[in-house]
């Protein structure tokens, strides 16, 4: 079983940092067309760069933070969470439907998330997912928020909402001009605080 740690992102990350990429492999994108299989791999590349690139300067310049996991077994970078503030407006009737009367709700936004292409399948997203919970629940006990929040492109649309539960933010999206932009989702806390707590009860009967 892999041996994971979590650290924060520093100067002495470089090599591990130097080494990692997260463009989709051959097999993720078969079954694509070809315009579509460009624009997968650039995203990719955008995500490789910031990390490389980004991540650290925004960080010291208390922008966002960013988690690595690492496989201690190897010293090699499993994948990175960069975390942020955040607000979403809700319509009328989302607001209702939590209780809320605020136009626009505090969050934790994930700002990044990217898993190693020598990783993909060994449930990692999902542990930087309940990491990202975790830290948001933290946050919470010393200044409010109710949700996780993401921007992702079409192709990973599914992928949140089904594995995890996210759901479009209309409101943010009713009035988006341009339909290649990242579409905004979100995840209520609570709920999926729940699900996690769930999910660990079933494992252990």
């Amino acid at each position: 079983m892999m041996q994971l740690s979590i650290e924060m992102l520093n100067s002495t990350h470089s090599v591990l940092i130097k080494n990692f990429s997260c463009i989709e492999s051959a097999k993720e994108l078969v079954g694509k067309k070809s315009n579509e299989r460009k624009k997968i791999i650039q995203r990719s590349k955008e995500i490789d760069d910031f990390l490389k690139k980004e991540a650290l300067p925004e960080q010291e310049c208390k922008l966002n933070t960013t988690h690595l996991f690492i496989d201690k077994d190897v010293n090699k970078l499993v994948g990175f969470v960069s975390l942020c503030n955040d607000s979403i407006p809700l319509q009328l009737e989302e607001r209702r439907g939590y209780g809320i009367t605020y136009g626009t709700v505090p969050a934790l936004k994930i700002a990044r998330l990217a898993v190693s292409n020598e990783y993909h399948g060994n449930g990692i997203a999902n542990l930087m997912m309940q990491y990202s919970a975790h830290i948001a629940a933290e946050i919470r006990h010393k200044s409010g928020l109710a949700f996780l929040t993401l921007d992702c492109y079409k192709h990973r649309k599914s992928f949140y909402e089904e594995k995890f539960g996210f759901i479009v933010n209309a409101a943010a999206e009713a009035n988006k001009k341009n339909a290649q932009a990242p579409i905004s989702m979100r995840l209520h806390l609570d709920t999926y605080l729940k699900q996690i707590n769930k999910e660990l009860k079933d494992s252990r009967e």
